[in-house]
């Protein structure tokens, strides 16, 4: 992971560096070794110690083409400045080393780094990457990490330097510099061989949509264990990381630029962890995956703590700019020149099958993504290389006002090998398409207090089987209630409806009935309770939690939602008003509910007629429903000679508007009407509804004021 920004400070603490290694660098020469944050005895399993070192001594050996500058040692313009320092005696034994500085003015810096046991005998020079650059105001510098050859415990370290200006007229230098000595060999340990898994030994067709395995934090022996602190109380300048959770859309491939062959991966894991987690103050390690060049997957920053989140959706600290919504992949070695093993790449790409399959993605697609330094969205590969973010890199997605990073990660060797892996994984990825038939959603006229049931037949159209989320299908809503979270990759049915919270779609969930293989259908019946009046559109889709609705708004079905007043009645009947006018009409309205399976036929007059007062309806045809108005002064005749019919047959489970007029053409004294519902030649259903004393009165005389010119 090489990278150069310019941060804000909150930048700088969060995504990228931590100031607690500018504090410790400034005071004694040989700070005493690193221990345990406050409260956090598992640190102990590494060590670690960091000693600033003066200009003299980064120039003990050898120096030319230099300057003094800044407090620092620095290159004048048009120039090189070559550094060979002294040999430090560490003050601790270590397997880790890293270099840090202060950069002042723009240019470039390559570092190298030796190593020995005895100070005789010592390695080959190492040339190491940048881990970030910051502005000299708010913090260091970090090499990438250099490992002693099998993981052996070195004494003696030394530093080889270049600096070179970029612009005529600069002059480049660097301050503040050291070294980072980290012990990281207490603890768990695995060879190469025996915690290889043989990615490559796996056939193809038995991994879509699997996850591979992945050796946990704690089994390779994490000081914080499965979960993230967060913070180091013993850093207090660090600002708090906490864990957050952003789904995971895209994947950038990484390396560690770091070696390529070691005894002991598990010790290679804990080392990068304390320089990312403490040293640079990132609070936890900076990519989510890892993998050696055996094939072995390891888990990287801690999600163990996430609820209703999938194994990569945390935040990590691996690119800046695009922490959220990726993954961070690397592959444990330095691919600038060499080519990484077949083994890894494969386990690589079984893990991002794995990945793309949860997410229902094709991995060789490009997709959007959101910027987090200014929240626009911008195109990006689905698998991409930390490069490819930078201004030079695909679609030059860089942030509006940084300079390029200056990185070379993954490495050339695996950067171009990204369209093949890209092609290989979308063979690996698993295909999930279902189609939903037969829906039934109904009653379309339910009564408060009863069930609204939904049944649909799920067929499972795709290649892989569906897993079955919860609740079961068994279990009943009640109307309001909101589901609660499930298993991550499962699948649920979803209702919804008309009104519903925006920012949770599909509040009823159940799991299909059990998993559900390529090629199957199953048919499921849920249901809710109905707890109050409305009238609204429901719908069902499918849902893969964590990943988004596979099908969506089907079956779109109108319900009404009614107390129920009777199996065939009139419901909320009125007469009014009270007070009529002569030459004016009363109005009757009452709703017709229907309640059975059965159709109610009809006869007219139609709803909506006038009678005049003292006219009599048409003759009954036997068993049609009408309403009728009856009053209390009538002396023989037709009973309810007001009668109006539905408008036409009233189907099963629906409720019909009903109308009628009497008007009056005499002033009369108070006198009740009330309503009743008939089936012609059979019964009155009901009767004396909604009784109601009406008086027709003369209207008022006008007063007409005379007018007055002015």
């Amino acid at each position: 992971m090489t990278a150069a920004y310019r941060f804000t400070r909150r930048e700088v603490l969060r995504l990228c560096v931590g100031l607690p290694a500018l504090a410790a660098l400034a005071g004694a020469s040989v700070p005493a070794v690193s221990g345990t944050p406050a409260g956090q005895t598992s640190m102990a399993k590494v060590k670690a110690a960091r000693a600033r070192l003066s200009a003299g001594q980064l120039s003990g050996e050898y120096a030319t083409g230099t300057v003094s500058a800044a407090g620092g040692v620095g290159a004048a313009s048009g120039g090189t400045g070559l550094l060979l320092s002294q040999r430090f005696e560490a003050p601790l034994p270590f397997q880790a080393l890293g270099f840090c500085y202060l950069p002042h003015g723009q240019g470039d810096l390559s570092i190298w780094l030796r190593t020995s046991a005895e100070g005789e005998t010592w390695t080959d020079w190492h040339l190491c990457g940048v881990e970030n650059l910051a502005p000299a105001a708010d913090g260091l510098t970090y090499s990438t990490l250099f490992f002693t050859p099998g993981d052996e415990l070195h004494s003696y370290a030394q530093v080889r330097a270049v600096l070179k200006p970029r612009a005529t007229g600069d002059v480049f230098s660097i301050s503040d510099f050291g070294l980072v000595y980290i012990d990281a060999s207490a603890g768990p340990s695995a060879s190469a061989e025996s915690a290889s898994v043989m990615a490559a030994d796996v056939p193809v067709s038995a991994l879509a949509g699997d996850k591979p395995s992945v050796v946990s934090r704690t089994a390779w022996g994490c000081p914080d264990g499965q979960v993230s602190l967060g913070h180091y109380p013993d850093n207090p300048t660090v600002l708090p990381w906490y864990p957050d959770y952003f789904p995971a859309t895209h994947i950038i491939v990484h390396h560690t630029a770091t070696a390529n062959t070691s005894d002991n991966w598990y010790a290679v894991l804990r080392s990068i962890w304390y320089y990312h987690a403490v040293t640079l103050g990132w609070a936890d390690i900076g990519y989510n995956f890892l993998i050696d060049p055996s094939g072995t997957i390891y888990e990287g920053r801690a999600y163990a703590n996430a609820t209703g989140h999938s194994d990569d959706d945390v935040e990590a600290g691996h690119c800046y700019s695009y922490n959220r919504y990726t993954v961070g992949l690397a592959i444990i070695g330095d691919y600038r020149t060499t080519a990484p093993t077949t083994v890894s790449v494969t386990a690589a790409e079984r893990l991002m099958a794995w990945k793309f399959s949860q997410r229902g993605l094709g991995p060789a697609d490009n997709g959007p993504i959101q910027r987090a330094c200014d929240q626009a969205m911008v195109t990006m590969p689905r698998i991409a290389g930390h490069t490819d973010y930078g201004s030079a890199g695909w679609g030059a997605n860089v942030c509006p006002g940084y300079p390029s990073p200056q990185t070379e990660c993954p490495g050339a060797m695996l950067e171009n090998q990204l369209p093949a892996i890209r092609s290989a994984t979308a063979n690996m990825t698993a295909s999930y398409s279902a189609a939903l038939t037969g829906i039934s959603i109904g009653p379309s006229m339910v009564a408060v207090g009863s069930r609204l049931t939904v049944s649909v037949t799920i067929q499972n159209t795709g290649g892989t089987t569906l897993s079955s989320g919860s609740p079961a299908t068994s279990y009943v809503f009640n109307e309001g209630d909101r589901v609660a979270g499930d298993t991550y990759g499962t699948f649920r049915l979803g209702l919804d409806f008309d009104g519903h919270d925006s920012s949770y779609t599909y509040p009823y969930r159940w799991g299909i009935g059990g998993d559900l293989p390529p090629g199957a259908s199953r048919t499921i019946q849920v249901a809710i309770n109905i707890l109050g009046e409305s009238i609204k559109n429901y719908w069902v889709g499918l849902i893969r939690e964590g990943v988004g609705t596979v099908v969506d708004r089907q079956g779109v079905t109108s319900i009404q939602a009614r107390v129920k007043h009777g199996d065939i009645c009139l419901a909320n009947v009125s007469i009014r008003p009270s007070t009529v006018f002569v030459g004016n009409v009363l109005g009757i309205y009452a709703e017709v509910e229907n309640w059975t399976n059965q159709t109610l036929q009809t006869q007219g007059p139609n709803p909506g007629y006038v009678y005049a007062e003292g006219e009599v309806c048409s003759a009954d045809v036997a068993n049609a429903y009408r309403m009728g108005l009856e009053y209390s002064t009538r002396s023989g005749g037709k009973d309810h000679p007001y009668r109006w019919g539905l408008g036409s047959s009233v189907p099963p489970l629906t409720v019909r508007s009903v109308r009628g007029f009497v008007r009056f053409p005499t002033a009369r004294s108070a006198r009740d009407f009330w309503v009743g519902f008939v089936q012609e030649n059979v019964a009155w259903v009901q009767d004396n509804l909604a009784r109601t004393s009406v008086t027709v009165k003369q209207p008022a005389a006008r007063v007409r004021l005379p007018f007055t010119a002015r």
